[in-house]
């Protein structure tokens, strides 16, 4: 798996999910799910599919031991977020794209 500066923030995103409940990886989900919105996905059906059909450069660099998350996976991890980490991380990352198109 190629790590990239996304999948690395989010990692420290804290997972609120019961341990039972955690059999896809928070990481995953998220990363899966902006990349799925930056390619156009308006719900989490749109970001299942996505995933689906993306599936082999998906586990170039997510881990995704169980697969794709379901929609119903995706709906309830972004449901038990806090936003406003969810926000942090993410303004963090498209930082480290602006800063990467400053210095070039």
């Amino acid at each position: 798996m190629t790590r990239t500066k996304l999948y690395d923030l989010f990692s420290y995103m804290p997972d609120p999910r019961l341990n039972r409940n955690k059999k896809l990886s928070l990481t995953d989900i998220l990363v899966l799910s902006v990349l799925a919105v930056l390619c156009g996905a308006e719900s989490c059906n749109a970001k299942q599919l996505f995933g689906t059909t993306k599936i082999e450069f998906l586990k170039q660099i997510l881990s995704l031991p169980n697969g794709i998350p379901s929609h119903d996976a995706i709906n309830r991890a972004f449901s038990l977020l806090k936003p406003d980490k969810f926000e942090s991380i993410f303004i963090s990352w498209v930082d480290t794209l602006r800063y990467k198109t400053l210095t070039q």
